[in-house]
């Protein structure tokens, strides 16, 4: 079988669109992800194909054998089939593992268990494993069990997972599974994707192979079924912004901030941050206690309550163009929006400046449009003079900033 029975496999759709990107990558992640081998059922064939970890020691040649047995038999199409005897000798193949029964159940439960019962068992350990998306394919003469995830009404499929992580190789099982998840990845046809969804907004974003891999045995084993996958759909970075667009007055305010302090000591760095009330529904500009000089700032962020999330941090940089340096790059590795304004210059009142923006996501960096997150029309390359007239600001913003000598 290929992709198809988990579903297509165009993640922006499922997310309902609305998604923003830039065409330049500089993710690379070279290895292509397909194979002419196919997934059988779902995880089943993988499950059998894994090299099980300590646990398979105890497995006779017989049952190492059926795990590796593509064309065993799936007497889960009879879902009424007769009783079955289980015996200390009965294995539980699933997600990487080889445990006897036993390790779920007393000597006295096993005789009288079935199927359901260790589907039940093994649900609790893995969420995923409800009774409507479970095929329990159990093998009498090898004596082993193997779970198999089959497609549910959401068109999900079978994926890995960790405490945290999981692990997909389609749109609609990542999209029915995400909220379990605090980060989600998806095998696609030309890498890996990592997928946040969070209260700012949806981030999607390459992942080097390298690093996933040493992320845990969980992503080792995902990267290595997804290579077998017949067929694995197109995917690419994006970001879809999921508040109201950030007002003009609030950004009028911070450039008009910017544009004072570059003209100080032959041009001046400044910072601002935005965050979103989740109660009150409404941005906010906070201008952190900071140390600042021509080619940086050193910054203590102010302390909010839990329902005040932070959306965007933008400094200035003075009259140098308007681009995130090195430094930026090492320093912005929080998963939220970022931008820069440069080339700051102020004639009669109107403050000129260019303006370059991106999302976040743990030290990837997305390119966006300004004018996605930002109210008002904004051209993002260089020289390109945006124009704002200058807009007063509350004074105390100053006792926030101290220039320092920088090197």
């Amino acid at each position: 079988m290929n992709n198809e029975q988990y579903g297509d496999n165009d993640l922006f759709t499922y997310f309902g669109g609305g998604f923003v990107s830039s065409k330049d990558s500089s993710e690379n992640t070279d290895r292509k992800v397909t194979d002419n081998r196919s997934i059988e059922g779902s995880c089943a064939e993988e499950e059998k194909n894994m090299q099980a970890s300590d646990a398979c020691g105890g497995l006779t040649a017989e049952e190492e054998d059926a795990l590796k047995d593509e064309s065993a038999d799936t007497p889960s199409d009879k879902k009424e089939e007769a009783k079955v005897t289980f015996t200390h000798s009965t294995y539980i193949c699933y997600a990487g593992m080889s445990k006897p029964i036993s390790k779920y159940f007393s000597s006295d439960q096993i005789p009288l268990l079935t199927l359901e019962d260790v589907r039940k068992r093994m649900e609790k350990d893995f969420p995923e494993m409800s009774k409507q998306r479970t095929n329990m394919d159990y093998d009498a003469k090898k004596n082993i069990i193997v779970p198999v995830i089959a497609k549910g009404k959401k068109g999900s499929g079978a994926f890995f997972h960790d405490e945290s992580r999981g692990y997909f190789f389609s749109a609609s099982s990542l999209m029915e599974w995400k909220n379990e998840f605090t980060i989600s990845y998806l095998a696609a046809e030309d890498g890996f994707y990592e997928v946040r969804d969070t209260s700012i907004g949806v981030f999607v974003s390459k992942v080097d192979i390298n690093m996933l891999w040493k992320h845990s045995d969980t992503a080792r084993e995902f990267i290595d079924h997804a290579s077998r996958v017949d067929k694995l759909y197109p995917c690419s970075e994006g970001f879809k912004f999921k508040l109201p667009k950030i007002p003009i007055q609030m950004m009028q305010q911070l450039i008009s901030l910017f544009a004072d302090y570059s003209k100080k000591n032959n041009g001046i760095e400044v910072m601002g941050v935005i965050y979103w009330d989740q109660i009150k529904e409404k941005f906010l500009l906070d201008i952190p206690l900071q140390e600042v000089h021509k080619h940086g700032i050193m910054v203590d962020y102010s302390s909010f309550p839990h329902h005040v999330i932070k959306v965007m941090e933008v400094h200035s940089h003075n009259t140098m163009y308007a681009f995130f340096s090195s430094i930026d790059n090492e320093d912005e590795l929080g998963t939220h929006l970022y931008g820069v304004i440069g080339n700051l210059k102020e004639t009669n009142n109107n403050i000129q400046f260019d303006i370059k923006t991106r999302a976040g996501v743990a030290g990837r960096f997305i390119p966006i449009p300004s004018a996605s997150i930002l109210e008002g029309e904004y051209e993002d390359r260089d020289n390109s003079w945006n124009a704002m007239q200058r807009l007063l600001y509350p004074h105390n913003w100053k006792k926030q900033v101290k220039i320092v000598n920088g090197v």
